[in-house]
């Protein structure tokens, strides 16, 4: 099946494939829905515009395919395991409550990916991973009210040894109790992460300028704000940065100087 070509806006509903190599697929604009993909290789498949509802994809490989613009889970708890990515785009893809567990991420292209309601379980993640944001469950109520409870991300033993962290967001309870952070000194797990952002809003008070401007942005932008309906996001109590993403956010100088205050505050 490498280099199948099906028309646009094609269905595969209640589909197993077991088995089958499909690389080289052109599945753009797919509607994959209530399907189960077992051993099967997707390398150099494009799959843009794809919405993938409800699948699972067990022992499956994407090396070099495209889920560009694509919707994966589309809010009915999508399956990933034991998947391999690599070098895969990600660009613009859309998230909706997918659950990744035993799965690798290796050179993956990213840049604003909004891991919404999406879960990972024992997973790594390699290269650099720029512009990612986790959530531990549903950013908005409303999301829960139209597609239920997503399963919560606990990030379990998830594993960052061999990445670099650029621009990357945790956020809504996202727990990071056991995630393996960065191997090369510049990046840390900090727990307690309101009280140390309140810390730092306070001790930057007598910072001069621009460094207390900035460090004052930084910790509003990481304290629990109310959304516009009254309603409060779930808090945050772990963090996982890098003197490296710091500096990329708020320059050289004004990131080295949050990356030491964070490290003397773990002593």
């Amino acid at each position: 099946m490498r280099g199948l070509v099906l028309p646009e806006r094609s269905d595969l509903r209640r589909i197993t494939f077991r088995s089958a190599d499909l690389s080289g697929a052109i599945l753009k604009q797919s509607w994959l829905e209530l399907s189960a993909f077992i051993d099967v290789c997707f390398d150099c498949a494009q799959l843009h515009n794809c919405t993938e509802r409800g699948c699972t994809f067990e022992k499956c490989r994407f090396r070099h395919a495209s889920f560009r613009r694509s919707l994966i889970g589309a809010y009915r708890g999508s399956c990933f395991l034991h998947c391999c990515f690599e070098n895969t785009d990600f660009i613009q893809a859309r998230f909706g409550r997918p659950e990744f567990d035993d799965c690798y991420f290796e050179n993956c292209t990213y840049s604003g990916v909004d891991f919404n309601g999406a879960s990972f379980e024992r997973c790594e993640f390699r290269g650099e991973v720029r512009g990612v944001w986790f959530h531990g469950g549903f950013l908005y109520e409303s999301d829960l009210e139209n597609y239920g409870e997503p399963r919560p991300n606990k990030m379990e033993c998830v594993s960052f040894k061999n990445a670099k962290l650029i621009d990357v967001t945790f956020s809504d309870g996202c727990d990071l109790s056991t995630v393996i952070p960065p191997v090369d000194g510049r990046h840390a797990v900090f727990d307690r992460w309101q009280e140390r952002i309140k810390s730092l809003l306070e001790q930057s008070r007598v910072w001069s300028e621009p460094f207390r401007n900035e460090a004052e942005l930084y910790c509003k932008a990481h304290q629990t704000q109310p959304f516009t309906d009254g309603t409060y996001p779930k808090k945050q109590d772990w963090y996982l940065t890098g003197v490296d993403s710091l500096s990329n956010l708020l320059g050289i100088e004004v990131g080295k100087k949050l990356w030491e205050f964070l490290l003397a505050a773990e002593k």
